[in-house]
């Protein structure tokens, strides 16, 4: 290792230890890792610009500022109670559905635009139910990120796997006849919802709800504008492919539009707009960014990806095995996008030397970075917008909390898959 990667792997890990240690605000932590990894020439300021994924921050800010009068106009308590007395109250069932409609619309739109859409949903339903909100936030968080990976428009690796590899959307679905990426997205989603329900059984204490009071709007035109909106937003972003306008610019032109017309509605100061914006996890974000770029420049991760190509050397079935644990544990704590990209090279190469269709092994690292990346609360930005969110709602969580819910959860999607893989590689 050279010293750039010694350095860049110690400032990662301490970082990580100050995280999880939660005797430091965790935006702060992920500043200071990433000072240092400029700090110490790990990264140059210059590749900074490069390695911060600008267009998921502005994304995020768009979306917080749109959601916020989204949230304040109502609506979200509204269609709470509608869906409460349409399922009859049962707060089970209802968070449940709601968790697996989240991860089958992330296969369509991006999970952060998915997360931030219901949790204002799931949020009234806690209320109602009298639960903690980290128990309705985290597990809508992890179930958005898991299936990241079925379609052509899905997540950034996804976007990139389809142009380099030359696949279609309809090769997303059944690739040569056999059941391809959506297909495993979908079957990690069922079975992360699965124990998802167990876990909502063990820890709502009021499995029925009774709605007594109906609610109603302050405001009528404020809450007309702020749906307007908030559809308007999720499918511009939803049509992205088409539009080709990336999601930060569609993002923030309609949340600067809305708080112009709802600031006049409500009469409230323009300025409320910026109250919105989770700041602590744009600055945390903005930290990881610089760090997992830092492992990135020096050669950290393509490292990873080479010890792989070693200590498997040419059997197919060694390299399923290796190549799912590996990038399952580093994703847990990475967010996965670098790696994924990396390891996309690194299966080709491999593929062609050992003589099997890549997409074969693009297909296991795909489903295995997007179940590690379930696992941790520093794993992808939905889990880290999830524990902001539960900061603001004056419920924080610890690393260690956060895990409880995300890693059996992380290990109940990445068995199936990986148990179908595997089997497919033995018969190779």
């Amino acid at each position: 290792m050279t010293i750039e990667q010694i350095l860049a792997t110690i400032i990662f890990i301490g970082t990580l230890a100050l995280i999880v240690s939660n005797k430091i605000e965790k935006s702060i932590a992920a500043i200071i890792g990433g000072m240092l990894m400029i700090l110490t020439g790990v990264i140059k300021p210059e590749e900074v610009v490069t390695q911060v994924d600008w267009n998921v921050l502005g994304l995020l800010t768009g979306l917080m500022m749109t959601v916020g009068y989204f949230s304040k106009s109502g609506v979200p308590i509204w269609i709470a109670q509608k869906v409460t007395k349409a399922l009859k109250g049962n707060v089970r069932l209802i968070l449940t559905i709601m968790c697996f409609m989240g991860s089958f619309l992330s296969c369509f739109i991006d999970n952060t635009t998915t997360m931030l859409a219901l949790s204002t949903l799931t949020l009234e339903l806690a209320i109602l139910a009298g639960i903690r909100k980290a128990y309705v936030l985290i597990p809508m968080a992890i179930s958005v990120n898991i299936t990241g990976y079925a379609t052509l428009i899905s997540d950034p690796p996804a976007v990139f796997l389809g142009s380099f590899a030359h696949l279609t959307m309809p090769e997303f679905f059944i690739y040569k006849g056999a059941p391809s990426f959506f297909f495993y997205a979908i079957l990690s989603a069922i079975s992360g919802t699965l124990y998802l329900y167990y876990f909502f059984g063990k820890n709502i204490k009021k499995p029925k709800v009774e709605v007594t009071r109906n609610f109603s709007f302050e405001n009528k035109n404020l809450a007309k504008v702020a749906t307007i909106g908030f559809i308007l937003l999720c499918t511009l972003i939803g049509f992205r492919s088409v539009t080709k306008i990336p999601e930060s610019i569609v993002a923030l032109f309609i949340a600067s539009i809305l708080g112009v017309i709802c600031s006049r509605i409500a009469k409230s100061d323009i300025i409320e707009i910026f109250s919105f914006v989770d700041w602590p996890t744009i600055l945390f974000l903005t930290g990881m960014f610089i760090m997992v770029g830092g492992l990135n420049v020096s050669g950290v991760i393509q490292l990873i990806a080479n010890s792989i190509v070693t200590l498997a050397g040419e059997k197919i079935i060694m390299i399923v095995i290796l190549v799912s644990l590996i990038t399952f544990l580093t994703c847990a704590f990475i967010i996965n996008i670098p790696y994924l990209i990396t390891m996309i090279y690194v299966m080709q190469g491999i593929a062609a030397k050992i003589g099997v269709d890549p997409v074969f092994l693009y297909l296991v690292i795909m489903f295995a970075g997007y179940a590690g990346s379930t696992a941790t609360m520093i794993s992808a930005p939905s889990n880290i917008v999830a524990v902001g969110l539960c900061r603001k709602e004056g419920d924080s969580v610890s690393f260690k909390e956060f895990s409880k819910i995300s890693l059996p959860f992380a290990i109940s999607t990445f068995l199936p898959p990986f148990i179908i893989l595997v089997f497919r590689a033995l018969s190779m």
